[in-house]
């Protein structure tokens, strides 16, 4: 996916998960459920390439979290913390 086409987020937003399954590439991904809505509670940029990814209150289970576009290492992904999900699994939810 061009970078362009990626959503932007804000912290406090709720978004819908319309994407569960592992991104190319992955053999595993985080435990969202599709068609679920998740308030972002931080949004990080990659330190190397700018990428965002998405704090939605989902606890790591794995030892390191990687940059899906540069793969560096993100921060605070160690089990028990931060899950970093990528922004594409995610559309802004409707207002209504």
């Amino acid at each position: 996916m061009d970078k362009t086409t990626i959503p932007h987020f804000q912290t406090g937003e709720v978004v819908t998960c319309i994407n569960q399954d592992p991104l190319t590439g992955n053999e595993i991904g985080p435990p969202v459920e599709r068609e679920k809505d998740y308030t972002i509670q931080e949004v990080l940029k990659c330190t190397k390439c700018g990428s965002e990814h998405l704090d939605i209150g989902i606890k790591s289970t794995v030892n390191s979290i990687e940059c899906h576009e540069c793969a560096t290492n993100l921060p605070r992904a160690e089990p028990g913390q931060i899950w970093w999900c990528h922004p594409t699994r995610f559309i802004h939810a409707e207002i209504i």
